[in-house]
């Protein structure tokens, strides 16, 4: 008996222990295996592919019960991430055993192939579904809702995080029975080997704040989050945030509001309002806490009592929200007295009408890949520099410059800038900049000083990522050899 023959064998526990790396299979014809045996399985039917495979329909021919096959990319193979990722899957899948989550019965490596089978739902997702209506109404979303909750607290007894809630991983029978599908992200909090710092996982529209930053301490009041936020677009139709890349989206999970979602639909009821909105609190210690606490509260609002942890708001428009959070000032006489240690042409700032930008604590000044050009002067308060919504730095000092390569080159933000504390700006405006630089020699020199090691930071840091680019292509070669 081969290594292969043998490995194929193992329940899903000792496949998803296994260390084992098959030979890679070609990469197209995992798309061509219809009417091809995996194992004791005919496959019979292409389903849809993923960012890690593919799914097919089959047929266990051993009993004749019809299965969902997923299938891993070969190309994954070499890379741990990705194997780690399919095992947890089949290790979680097995763990969790509840009328809401895809039953898993099957894993092993055949023909080339990591493969998993598990429960073939008849029926739709939760996305397919929005998609073809527009929205969901407010009792069939909370019927949805009770089903998902149901799930995730028996994940949550087990000490199961899923990470990854989202409409296309919410699958709908034709008996309307709720599946949660996909545990490749999950977190078992008891495993100290899968707590990793600085890695962002989850998908960038339903990500937790928390997993935006790519924080150590992910628990189940993060799927509450994403759970939440796959009940606003359930609802309305509309996800709270967009941006000019996914990197401006997972930032606004960790700096913006989400507007009210009885703003943007306002026939949906104040009590489920109350509950959407304290299941996607910025801070996970004012959202719910348990998957029960909210079922407990949905429950309440379906016999149309008032949840007992919901958090009412007051219906503000989002845009006057935002004019409160940033607004326009005039140029005091305190402000320019605060500058008088950093430009010795004060009236010449007041020439140019230069305005000046209130911003209070948590609002953003601008967002990364904007197209904006101003050039900013901090003249009090202390910003958050982010990208990706990860932190980089905070800038504290009067008279910083903010947004000087954009203002200068023209070219789009590189960083998000967020006040912590209540902070007014310069704002200087391209058209203007340039002839302030020809009147102002010593605001030029400080500005070319700011730009000049600016540059010098950033090729340290370009020299530094090479040098790790180069460590990661010596490695993958010595893996590759090995195969």
């Amino acid at each position: 008996m081969t290594e292969q023959d043998s490995y194929k064998e193992k329940d899903l526990t000792e496949v998803a222990d296994s260390k084992f790396t098959p030979k890679m299979s070609s990469d197209q014809a995992i798309f061509n295996l219809e009417n091809r045996r995996l194992s004791k399985y005919l496959i019979t039917e292409f389903i849809s592919s993923g960012g890690m495979g593919v799914v097919y329909k089959g047929i266990d021919e051993q009993t004749n019960q019809i299965v969902a096959l997923k299938i891993l990319f070969p190309e994954y193979y070499i890379d741990r991430r990705y194997t780690e990722r399919f095992q947890r899957e089949i290790k979680s899948t097995q763990k969790l055993k509840h009328k809401n989550i895809i039953k898993g019965f099957d894993a092993g490596f055949a023909d080339g192939y990591y493969y998993f089978a598990m429960e073939y739902i008849d029926g739709t997702s939760l996305s397919s579904l929005i998609k073809k209506f527009g929205f969901i109404p407010e009792q069939q979303t909370m019927d949805i809702a009770i089903q998902v909750i149901s799930a995730l607290n028996h994940a949550h007894s087990n000490n199961i995080v899923h990470r990854d809630i989202k409409p296309e991983n919410i699958l709908i029978t034709r008996d309307n029975i709720i599946k949660i599908a996909d545990f490749g992200l999950c977190k078992d909090i008891t495993d100290p080997a899968i707590t990793q710092v600085g890695i962002i996982l989850g998908t960038i529209n339903y990500i937790s704040p928390e997993q935006a930053q790519g924080l150590e301490d992910i628990d189940i009041r993060s799927d509450i989050y994403s759970l939440g936020i796959t009940l606003y677009y359930t609802l309305t139709g509309q996800l709270p945030f967009s941006g000019f890349s996914a990197a401006v989206v997972r930032t606004k999970h960790v700096t913006d509001k989400i507007p009210y979602v009885r703003i943007i639909k306002d026939d949906i009821s104040s009590n489920f309002a109350a509950v959407i909105n304290k299941m996607v609190q910025k801070e996970k210690v004012e959202r719910y806490q348990t998957p029960g606490e909210l079922l407990i509260d949905l429950l309440k609002v379906k016999k149309g009592e008032q949840p007992e942890f919901g958090l009412y708001e007051y219906e503000e428009p989002i845009y006057i929200i935002e004019q409160k959070m940033k607004k326009v000032e005039p140029l005091s006489q305190s402000i320019t007295d605060n500058l008088k240690d950093f430009f010795t042409d004060i009236e010449l700032i007041k020439k140019y009408n230069f305005e000046t930008i209130a911003c209070e604590p948590g609002s953003v000044l601008f967002y990364e890949e904007e197209n904006s050009n101003e050039l900013y002067i901090l003249l009090k308060g202390k910003v958050e520099v982010m990208r990706s919504g990860l932190h980089l730095d905070y800038i504290s000092n009067v008279g910083s410059f903010i947004g000087e390569m954009s203002g200068i080159l023209g070219t789009p933000r590189s960083a998000t800038i967020r006040a912590v504390v209540p902070s007014t700006f310069l704002k200087i405006t391209q058209d203007k900049l340039q002839k302030f630089l020809e009147s102002s020699p010593i605001f030029s020199y400080n500005l070319a000083k700011t730009l000049a090691e600016r540059l010098l930071r950033t090729n340290l840091r370009y020299q530094d990522l090479t040098k790790k680019v180069d460590q990661y292509k010596k490695e993958m070669k010595k893996i590759l050899n090995k195969l």
